[in-house]
């Protein structure tokens, strides 16, 4: 529906949507067909696995995937080509003493290792993408600085606030039940403010 309607798609986070199965993931796919050109910004495009890259190439370069006789079902061809593999056999051992059911006594399965070929980034990035770093285009940012803004509570904010500090020292007079207690007494003192609708 409406291919190349649009002429750009900017996606942020776009390592974010790595899924197979999910619903953002695909809507990145539906967009990006929708779309003339992509641009998929990130600042951590693969987490150390092939498949990571796998489901983003098929959904802004299904083209690319299909030159290479790859279909959105083959993660594992992909993983095979471009990653690391391992596989693992349980083998159950026979022996005087030794209780085994009458099922298959070998197991194989296929696990998923980190690591990914450069080959990778040869074949299905290195003509579209840009790496940059902070660096590069700090001259070109505007002007940036942080101020810490105090604002005062509520009154009835403060006074459910002060509430719950009492409940809370309270149940950390007992030094046994302090220790297990002082996590749950910062957190949700500094996140109450912020969040009261939160606190139980």
């Amino acid at each position: 529906h409406l291919k190349r309607f649009f002429d750009l798609l900017i996606a942020d986070e776009v390592h974010e949507l790595k899924g197979g199965e999910t619903a953002q993931g695909n809507a990145l796919g539906m967009l990006a067909s929708a779309c003339k050109k992509t641009i998929c910004l990130t600042g951590t495009l693969v987490g150390g696995y092939a498949e990571h890259l796998f489901y983003i190439l098929y959904r802004i370069n299904p083209a690319g995937m299909l030159r290479e006789n790859l279909k959105y079902s083959q993660v594992q061809q992909f993983v095979a080509r471009y990653g690391t593999l391992e596989y693992i056999r349980k083998t159950a051992l026979r022996g005087p003493g030794l209780v085994y059911s009458r099922g298959s006594k070998c197991r194989e399965y296929v696990k998923h290792r980190p690591g990914i070929s450069p080959l990778a980034f040869a074949r299905h990035l290195l003509g579209s993408t840009v790496f940059v770093e902070l660096p590069d285009v700090a001259d070109h940012l505007p002007a940036f600085a942080e101020d810490v803004c105090a604002v005062t509570m509520a009154k009835d904010q403060a006074e459910a606030y002060r509430e719950l500090e009492g409940k809370l020292k309270a149940a950390m007079k007992d030094r046994a039940k302090a220790i297990r207690l002082m996590g749950t007494y910062l957190t949700a003192l500094l996140s109450y403010p912020d969040r009261p609708f939160e606190s139980r």
